[in-house]
């Protein structure tokens, strides 16, 4: 009886599906930082915006307008990942950076939120801009170097 040479053994079996599994978290096209102020200044005006849609109907357009094109955004970042990673299907490695994220997210939009109501959207508005800015910058460094992580751990396909 013949045998294949080249079928893999077990442990390779296990890295060759550890691959496929994480590919779409760690084989992405990335971001150019300047992006970061542009997105980080989206997320001022959204959230003044917001605010302003319930004082008038521009600001309500204004805000609409924005959610367009932040839908516009989402559709042209799948497109261009040529996939879209399913958050349910996360390797654990990248869980702690989603998390801290999305604390990061709330901690902005809360105090933001209060101070564009409370103080001045201005000044809401800025620091929202600003720590955006921030936030996404250190969110994107992390999870570049857990998916350089992961991709040493699985190696290349």
């Amino acid at each position: 009886m013949e045998t294949n040479r080249n079928a893999l053994d077990p442990e390779e079996q296990l890295r060759v599906a550890d691959r496929a599994t994480t590919l779409a978290w760690t084989e992405y096209p990335t971001l150019p930082r300047w992006s970061f102020p542009v997105m980080g200044a989206f997320c001022g005006l959204y959230l003044v915006a917001l605010h302003g849609s319930w004082l008038s109907l521009a600001w309500s357009l204004v805000w609409v307008v924005l959610s367009l094109v932040q839908v516009v955004f989402v559709v042209w970042m799948t497109r261009r990942r040529g996939a879209s990673a399913r958050m349910i299907s996360m390797p654990k490695e990248f869980r702690p950076v989603a998390m801290w994220y999305l604390v990061g997210l709330f901690i902005i939009v809360t105090v933001g939120m209060a101070l564009i109501i409370q103080v001045s959207p201005l000044v809401g508005g800025v620091l929202v801009a600003v720590a955006s800015a921030i936030g996404l910058d250190l969110y994107v460094r992390r999870y570049e170097a857990v998916a350089a992580d992961v991709r040493a751990r699985v190696g290349k396909a």
